[in-house]
């Protein structure tokens, strides 16, 4: 897909809406996925404290509870993860993101580990 963008609403908690800090929204407010990530959203799940996409160029974003998302810190706005290899053009392709209250698994395209 092309990609789009991202409204997030509802509890803050843990930067888990990804708009740069941990208050409530009670209006739908815009993540900034370009200014964060450079690039928009293909596909977007949530888990109880944090949120993961795929991006348009099929790698995996996330933000949130930092047990959720393997930081050393809650991440409040979109972020590339870290922990799966390569970025850019040698990164590994994620097809699906599925997440539960605490854990989130990834399938990726055929051939890459």
């Amino acid at each position: 897909g092309q990609g789009g963008e991202l409204y997030s609403f509802g509890g803050g908690w843990y930067g888990r809406l990804g708009v740069n800090d941990t208050n409530n929204k009670n209006i739908p407010t815009k993540v900034d996925l370009y200014g964060s990530l450079n690039e928009l959203a293909d596909r977007v799940v949530c888990g109880a404290f944090h949120t993961a996409i795929i991006t348009a160029s099929k790698e995996l974003a996330m933000w949130g509870r930092k047990e959720c998302v393997c930081e050393a810190e809650n991440v409040q706005a979109p972020k590339k993860f870290a922990h799966m290899g390569e970025k850019g053009e040698n990164a590994i392709k994620i097809l699906a993101v599925a997440c539960g209250e605490l854990h989130t698994i990834v399938a990726t395209q055929e051939g890459e580990e």
